[in-house]
């Protein structure tokens, strides 16, 4: 029957399966069970809620909400939760409307990090050269924040096109690290998209500014990937902004935990919607709350 949206057999075996196995891990556990994507996710609701939350990865976003829709298919299980990231959902309208979901205010979880203002101010503070930061913003009349969005508003655009259009290959990461000079932090814009003209983007490289440009304006934390945002920032600060007597180049995940440091031991965090939303349901479940 059209619109008919009931599970087949094996779906619904399959959500009991599920279902059950979370109602044995609820009557195993005494804190609140947090659906969470992966390790990332894991280890940052550790921190925020020491030992008052068990996150539990579904191994990715399609995982997490397979899991809370077995749950609603068979009823609430209290003190279970689930936060992902937004992904797309904020640039493409996607509304879920499943019960103690929660979402990130920007496009993921390491964006939210990345653009918290204090965290990102205290983590350049301590591994960039002022030196260097004062002149690379005065050599391209802008503030080094907005000199980090402005190159991952170029791949988060590239990456928009790259789902609208439905190719198969695979957005790597190494894009960013291939084609942003170590030295310079420069963008060789005119390689990058060569490279993704010849992986089959677009006809040429005029269709492909063509539909760049006709791509609608958005926010940049809805845009810029977090993954894309930490690579950058962590090229910066190992390359153009170093620190003359720093003996490591911080990488990503370097620049990851510094950023999550600051963000938790300085509640910078709670105002955003993502923490107001959580604060509230732990209003409404106190046996369980974690903020």
């Amino acid at each position: 029957m059209i619109g008919d949206t009931t599970p087949s057999p094996t779906a619904a075996r399959q959500e009991a399966a599920i279902r059950n196995a979370l109602v044995l891990m609820r009557n195993a556990r005494a804190e609140a069970i947090l659906l969470v994507e992966g390790p990332t996710d894991e280890h940052f609701w550790r921190q925020v809620g020491r030992e008052k939350v068990y996150p539990k990865p579904c191994n990715g976003r399609e995982g997490v909400l397979k899991e809370l829709r077995a749950v609603h298919a068979g009823g609430p299980i209290p003190g279970l939760l689930a936060v992902i990231d937004a992904d797309w959902d904020h640039i493409e309208g996607t509304q879920h409307r499943l019960a103690d979901l929660f979402t990130t205010d920007t496009r993921d979880l390491e964006s939210l990090l990345v653009l918290c203002d204090r965290a990102f101010d205290d983590v350049v503070w301590s591994h960039a050269d002022p030196d260097a930061r004062r002149a690379i913003e005065a050599s391209e009349g802008a503030d080094l924040r907005a000199l980090l969005l402005e190159r991952a508003r170029l791949f988060g655009r590239l990456r928009w096109l790259h789902r609208q259009r439905g190719c198969r290959f695979t957005f790597h990461e190494a894009l960013l690290n291939t084609y942003v000079d170590e030295k310079t932090w420069r963008v060789n814009e005119v390689g990058l998209l060569q490279a993704l003209l010849g992986l089959g983007l677009a006809p040429d490289e005029a269709t492909l500014r063509a539909e760049l440009a006709a791509l609608p304006e958005v926010q940049d934390a809805w845009l810029c990937r977090g993954h894309d945002l930490l690579i950058l920032l962590a090229r910066a600060l190992s390359g153009p902004l170093m620190l003359a007597h720093q003996k490591r180049q911080p990488n990503k995940d370097d620049v990851l935990r510094a950023l999550t440091l600051v963000a938790l031991s300085s509640g910078a965090l709670h105002p955003t919607r993502l923490f107001v939303e959580l604060r509230a349901w732990t209003a409404q479940n106190p046996s369980y709350a974690f903020l």
